[in-house]
């Protein structure tokens, strides 16, 4: 058994869907730049709304502080605010680079996991499990909630 495949000239391409991707690209390097710049530690606002409301951390609770020390190579410190997101950035970003490929109109890369239902149950049920996780006041889960 054979399988057909419409070679790549034949498909069709998605070349005006290359501006959303350049916008997302200079708006995602320009977040990158101000993250990188000023500390989120220092500025007055609350980071995470779920936080204020509940006093609970949730699963992302110190992603940006994690992302600002990991732009200024501060990888254990990174570490401390949020090791999930530290964990799954690469997934994140091989997922999104594959998106942006295909929006170009080229394939996905390959080992899409997007795409698999077992993956996303499974990341959902991480997220909740780590949230839960971190909000256990009694060592060693204390560790996995974000310092000060």
């Amino acid at each position: 058994m054979t399988r057909h495949a419409i070679p790549l000239a034949a498909r069709p391409t998605h070349r005006r869907a290359l501006w959303p991707v350049v916008l997302l690209g200079v708006l995602a390097g320009s977040a990158l730049l101000l993250l990188w710049w000023f500390d989120p530690r220092q500025l007055d606002v609350p980071l995470c709304g779920f936080h204020a409301m509940t006093g609970f951390y949730c699963p992302g609770c110190g992603a940006v502080r994690a992302t600002h020390e990991l732009l200024h190579g501060r990888v254990l410190s990174a570490f401390s605010y949020n090791a999930l997101w530290i964990v799954s950035l690469p997934v994140v970003l091989y997922t999104v680079a594959s998106e942006m490929r295909y929006l170009v109109g080229s394939r996905r890369l390959p080992g899409d996991l997007l795409r698999k239902r077992w993956f996303l149950l499974a990341a959902v049920s991480i997220a909740m499990l780590f949230g839960l996780l971190r909000n256990v006041p009694c060592y060693p889960w204390t560790l996995l909630a974000p310092p000060g």
